[in-house]
């Protein structure tokens, strides 16, 4: 229930700009009752992928798979800001244990800067 504010890629932006959003109310308009299309339609997708379709595993699912992956390819307080909890107790109830592997902290995951030693001749490398 909190505001989040995301920069966007150039792409992203050109891609919502060449929808014509100023000629409407709503960025992305949906004419259908939300709860019983949404929930109804995705229910059916999944029964017939064979995968189970309850209450739990309907959208939220999706959050707290994200909330795992990026916990376990970064750390728990990236997820954390990502989801937007105030505190990580919260996050920790979306991250699935089962699934951590070799969690790394923010450092950890950020690229690294390659060095190769050059000779003392002073030639680039």
């Amino acid at each position: 229930d909190a505001d989040q504010v995301f920069k966007l890629l150039p792409d992203t932006l050109a891609a919502i700009a060449a929808t014509e959003p100023a000629r409407r109310d709503l960025l992305f308009p949906w004419p259908h009752c939300r709860r019983h299309f949404y929930r109804g339609g995705y229910q059916k997708i999944l029964a017939a992928a064979g995968l189970t379709s309850s209450s739990r595993d309907l959208f939220h699912k999706i959050r707290r798979t994200h909330a795992t992956q990026l916990a376990n390819a970064t750390d728990i307080a990236t997820a954390q800001k990502s989801l937007g909890h105030a505190n990580r107790s919260t996050t920790l109830r979306y991250i699935d244990p089962r699934y951590m592997t070799d969690q790394k902290t923010s450092a950890e995951f950020l690229p690294r800067l390659s060095f190769v030693p050059c000779d003392r001749s002073g030639e680039p490398c």
